[in-house]
């Protein structure tokens, strides 16, 4: 059975190695949950949480799921700007990750997208700012087998 995680939000610091952003002691950076690779949706919640999350658009039995994921995760989102991690007096650009699959493609997938939006309609000054897109479609990371 899967046991309900309180999802505590960190900034990073110096015991993160985050390859691909080496600066990030000098950014705000911060993640919530830890998805383990290999493991099943009863592994934790937040592996059941994450499946869901990218479960792909033709699977429409499934959808329901993937629906709440999106919520819940704009929900986490917003519960930790409405703390002390938003400056009112700043504006804010959300700018999502794009999918592997071009908008072409039959397994398109907007869930992070749709996550911004949500989280920009909550705040004035946070703007969703799709400002990368998918031109060729590839390999999703999560199903090539590298971890």
């Amino acid at each position: 059975m899967i046991t309900e995680e309180k999802v505590r939000w960190r900034k990073t610091d110096e015991s993160d190695w985050l390859i691909n952003c080496p600066e990030h002691l000098t950014l705000d950076l911060v993640y919530g949950r830890i998805y383990t690779p290999g493991a099943s949706y009863t592994y934790s919640q937040t592996n059941d949480f994450i499946l869901n999350f990218k479960i792909k658009p033709s699977e429409l039995n499934r959808l329901r799921y993937k629906q709440s994921a999106i919520n819940r995760f704009a929900d986490e989102v917003i519960e930790l700007f409405k703390g002390d991690f938003l400056n009112t007096n700043d504006n804010y650009f959300l700018v999502p990750i794009p999918p592997s699959k071009s908008k072409s493609h039959s397994d398109y997938d907007d869930r992070l997208e749709q996550v911004t939006k949500i989280i920009a309609a909550e705040f004035p000054n946070v703007t969703n700012f799709p400002l990368v897109s998918t031109n060729c479609s590839g390999e999703s990371y999560h199903e090539s087998g590298k971890t």
